[in-house]
């Protein structure tokens, strides 16, 4: 959970079976989770020699500065 008012906290929810089943959520009360897309990126797996996810997840969120 948050621990300072600037920190914010997002759950990525994957599903390795059916990723564009995939799901995001904030658990920071004063930001919001708007669109979850997915694209290519290359070369960003984890492990070298072991399985390759090229999928890029990308969170766009919105905030109450109010």
């Amino acid at each position: 959970m948050p621990t300072h008012a600037d920190e914010h906290v997002l759950v990525l929810n994957f599903d390795p079976e059916e990723p564009f089943n995939s799901t995001a959520q904030s658990l920071s009360q004063d930001l919001a989770v708007t669109h979850l897309r997915m694209e290519e990126a290359p070369g960003a797996a984890a492990e070298e020699n072991g399985p390759h996810n090229d999928t890029m997840f990308i969170i766009d969120t919105t905030s109450n500065d109010g």
